[in-house]
């Protein structure tokens, strides 16, 4: 079966972007050079190719300026074991710490950010709370060599942290 021309060039875009001939930040060819690389390949077959690429999060398109690499994160796992120092343990806050830093990595968390409100819709479904029952939110933004990693947004019902606090 022969394979469809946008995966082609979308595939050799990939390779050069893997290889490293294609550097992070660099442009891609405009969409005509990249028709006149590829046999003359249809304007739209360019387009979904770069679309895949996109998809994949190996480029990004700035409409006006072209589409370009961008920064691949190298990933690696993170253990939810607890931790040998303090015996505290499961949460991802301490294993993504010690897991970036046991790679050489360098980690950042942004200091979380609590707010009381009301719990609509999906929070009140699964906290088993009527809806409009007061819950405590945690936000907090995770980096890894300075490009984000993760965003989390945690929910908990008041009644655990009055309970905590008497």
């Amino acid at each position: 079966m022969v394979e469809p021309m946008y995966r082609r060039i979308a595939d050799e875009l990939r390779r050069r972007i893997e290889s490293g001939e294609l550097q992070p930040g660099s442009r891609l060819p405009t969409e005509l050079e990249l028709r006149e690389m590829f046999d003359s390949a249809s304007r739209n077959t360019v387009r979904d190719a770069v679309k895949s690429l996109a998809n994949r999060g190996l480029v990004i398109t700035r409409p006006g300026q072209g589409t370009f690499v961008v920064d691949t994160i190298v990933p690696f796992a993170i253990t939810m074991s607890t931790d040998s120092d303090t015996g505290l343990g499961g949460g991802e806050g301490i294993a993504y710490m010690s897991e970036a830093r046991a790679r050489q990595r360098h980690p950042e968390a942004t200091v979380p950010r609590v707010e009381i409100q009301r719990a609509t819709g999906a929070v009140a479904t699964e906290l088993q709370l009527e809806e409009g029952a007061t819950v405590v939110s945690r936000h907090q933004k995770l980096r890894i060599d300075g490009t984000p990693w993760s965003m989390q947004t945690s929910f908990y019902p008041m009644t655990f942290v009055a309970a905590a606090w008497w």
